[in-house]
């Protein structure tokens, strides 16, 4: 399935509180789909509320993330 997948979490950040872990797959941020790691960029650097559509395991869940912007 497309997406990126998330490496490493900053203990303490904005995706660590949110719940996000590493390994999980990232397939849409806002609804937009994320392909490639170029799109998820530039997708977060819109800022504002995010909304990160998110797999693990073959379970998905919506973790929103307000980031700085």
């Amino acid at each position: 399935e497309p997406g990126v997948v998330v490496g490493k979490i900053e203990t303490g950040g904005k995706a660590s509180v949110a719940g996000v872990k590493p390994f999980e797959l990232v397939t849409h941020i806002n609804d937009q789909p994320v392909n490639n790691v170029a799109e998820f960029e530039k997708l977060v650097s819109a800022g504002g509320e995010l909304k990160f559509s998110i797999k693990r395991m073959a379970k998905g869940r919506i973790v929103t993330i307000k980031a700085g912007k």
